[in-house]
């Protein structure tokens, strides 16, 4: 079976209209779905600007920084990682933990009430795991003291350092205890991710990056974050949201309520999804042929909590690895049809492709065409 056959395939099978009766047919397909995902997620709807792009997206997932900034690249016109990298330096896009606890790029405006909103839920997440620890209360207090000492005079450190000061006061940062410190103080809106040193990170003060603003009430937060959710994800289900976020049941639905006015709601087999009411059908329809080639960690994938309508479970563990590791994938018609990786060598980046099916010849131009998007990206050149 070729590739065009096997994405065909998959479509098939999951399948055109589906039957809510005997005699009523429902409105949109999973190919729909994808379509406008990638249309409501910048992707084939890119913008110009970096910082828009994000606070559109509100936050993307960024363990790995350079494939996330690709994230944000490869939703612009024209996109290179040197601009990503001055806005960062402008401190327009603050990197954090953020939501589900985890390393975010979010935009400066919005990490403060995102963070007021989220983080009482996931200390209470990580409370059981600092006991095991040995990290009480006072301990961390301690910590939250010798960072806002050591970083004030808006100075930058590495992690090294930070832990080196942390250790001098006889508090061990070995066994992941370094990293529940940064968690905690990033929690409590303390530090950011600063500038990088060389191919070192550093932290620094989040007060002298941001200017914290009014605070808006949870109510306001919770809406708020579920329409821009479902705006820029939809159509996503209430799962997607609560998986993404990281609220309880009830709060989700909470911010549901007060985000509807705002969006619509379709069905596909048995399932409710909710999208901006401002888009249809057909907004998201791109040429069949085209490949798009995605980062690590990218929002299309990990933005939801039902992934099986983009990637057929068979070929997860080829994309999601058992250390929760999601690799850089290549889309086409929506749907994950393999993966990539850049390797440095003399001669420059080079992108390696393992796609799931045979590639086709007639293929092979766009696939190219893709390689070469991805090395212009980190190049920094022009079109």
């Amino acid at each position: 079976m070729d590739l065009q056959d096997s994405v065909g395939s998959r479509i098939h099978s999951y399948g055109r209209l589906i039957f809510r009766s005997e005699s009523i047919v429902e409105t949109m397909t999973v190919d729909e779905i994808l379509q406008l995902r990638l249309y409501s997620q910048n992707i084939t709807n890119p913008g110009k600007n970096p910082t828009d792009i994000l606070s559109s997206l509100v936050a993307i997932q960024a363990q790995d920084p350079g494939q996330s900034k690709f994230a944000l690249g490869s939703r612009l016109l024209d996109g290179k990682e040197s601009e990503i990298n001055r806005m960062i330096e402008k401190r327009k896009i603050i990197r954090t933990w953020l939501l589900r606890g985890t390393l975010h790029f979010v935009s400066a405006k919005d990490i403060h009430w995102i963070l007021d909103l989220i983080s009482e839920r996931i200390f209470a997440k990580l409370a059981t795991y600092q006991k095991s620890l040995n990290l009480n209360s006072k301990m961390l207090s301690e910590t939250e003291s010798i960072i806002l000492k050591r970083l004030s005079g808006k100075k930058e450190l590495t992690r090294a350092e930070l832990f080196t000061y942390i250790e001098e006061k006889n508090i061990s940062t070995k066994e992941n205890r370094g990293s529940i410190i940064l968690i905690n103080a990033a929690l409590k809106q303390m530090i950011c991710l600063g500038k990088d040193q060389g191919k070192q990170e550093t932290y620094t003060l989040l007060s002298d990056w941001v200017e914290k603003p009014k605070p808006i009430s949870r109510e306001k937060a919770l809406g708020d974050l579920a329409k821009r959710y479902f705006i820029s994800r939809g159509p996503a289900g209430l799962q997607d949201f609560i998986w993404w976020s990281g609220l309880t049941l009830t709060e989700a639905r909470l911010g549901l309520e007060k985000a509807k006015p705002f969006l619509r709601e379709e069905t596909v087999s048995g399932q409710t999804y909710w999208m901006s009411k401002k888009e249809n059908k057909t907004a998201g329809r791109t040429d069949s042929n085209e490949y798009l080639f995605l980062a690590g960690f990218d929002e299309y994938i990990i933005g939801y909590a039902d992934r099986n309508l983009s990637l057929d479970p068979k070929y997860s563990e080829l994309v999601i690895q058992k250390n929760a590791i999601f690799k850089p994938t290549i889309l086409k018609r929506g749907n994950v049809i393999g993966t990539w990786s850049k390797t440095e060598t003399k001669n420059g980046l080079e992108i390696n492709v393992s796609p799931f099916f045979q590639w086709k010849n007639s293929d092979k131009k766009e696939v190219d065409r893709q390689k070469s998007e991805i090395i212009r990206f980190w190049s920094g050149r022009g079109k």
